[in-house]
């Protein structure tokens, strides 16, 4: 990533039957994007990461509770019902940790 000026993360593991294993799903899912973040900060060149997600990883039970609710970046699905949205709430958990970080 050496001279690039910016990184853009636009996905993670896609659900599959040969993936069955939920705390593998989410290891990888966080570990490959910890590294990827890892080295756009290594660089020292990237001064701009952006990081698409899926509402998968928000979503939650703030609707239920309030019909009026406007998402924000202090969202997290709060009841994540398949391993892929499980991986995709700890990989942008994951993310906002490093965001503070780096």
């Amino acid at each position: 990533m050496a001279g690039c000026a910016g990184f853009v993360h636009v996905s993670s593991l896609a659900p599959s039957p040969l993936m069955t294993n939920a705390e593998e799903m989410i290891r990888e899912a966080v570990e490959g994007t910890e590294l990827a973040l890892r080295f756009a900060a290594a660089a020292g060149s990237v001064r701009r990461v952006v990081v698409t997600c899926t509402m998968g990883s928000i979503c939650g039970s703030q609707r239920a509770a309030d019909p009026e609710h406007l998402w924000s970046e202090a969202d997290h699905n709060d009841e994540p019902s398949t391993a892929w949205f499980m991986s995709k709430v700890a990989q942008e958990a994951k993310i906002w940790e490093l965001a503070e970080k780096y």
